[in-house]
């Protein structure tokens, strides 16, 4: 492959270093010389330390996003999506109970290099988009700042309360 994308912090599944690793080499090996692979993580001053829930409305239903405080010891965390819905023949409100749950492993963005790296990318790049929170009527609103390339010459301390990276690594040409 030219591109490999491991988005939706797939990478967040693999809860050690071994593992991470392990999966790197073989996305190392599924890339042609030049090719690239792109991961995301997560992170932020409240997202680590805090529980967090936050809800949207939708036109017909309410998300539910709920993060477990990240174990200090372990760096994971478990995050699930419930839903609010209304019923059209009843009109009550129903709720499906994680729908959707993830048990994450938080990596750093060194780690992350790190371990690119090990398994032979060259290259490492990242952008990190720092979101900014607001509540409104009870729902909690976002607007993601763009993304921004990370220079490994200047310090970059994110403020925000959540974050997203993307880390792009390539594979060496020979």
């Amino acid at each position: 492959a030219d591109l490999l994308a491991a988005l939706n912090y797939g990478v967040c599944y693999f809860h050690t270093y071994t593992l991470l690793l392990q999966y790197f080499k073989q996305c190392f090996g599924a890339v042609k010389p030049g090719g690239v692979l792109v991961c995301d993580g997560f992170g932020g001053t409240r997202s680590p330390f805090t529980p967090i829930q936050f809800r949207r409305r939708c036109s017909s239903f309410e998300y539910i996003f709920e993060q477990s405080p990240i174990d200090l010891l372990t760096n994971r965390t478990t995050c699930s999506i419930d839903f609010k819905f209304r019923d059209d023949a009843t009109g009550k409100l129903g709720k499906r109970q994680r729908f959707f749950e993830y048990d994450f492993r938080a990596w750093s963005v060194a780690e992350m290099g790190d371990a690119l790296r090990e398994a032979g990318f060259e290259h490492v790049s990242v952008w990190i988009g720092e979101s900014k929170w607001r509540e409104e009527d009870g729902d909690i609103q976002s607007k993601d700042d763009a993304f921004i390339k990370l220079s490994d010459k200047k310090a970059f301390q994110p403020t925000a309360e959540f974050w997203n990276v993307y880390v792009a690594a390539r594979r060496p040409m020979a």
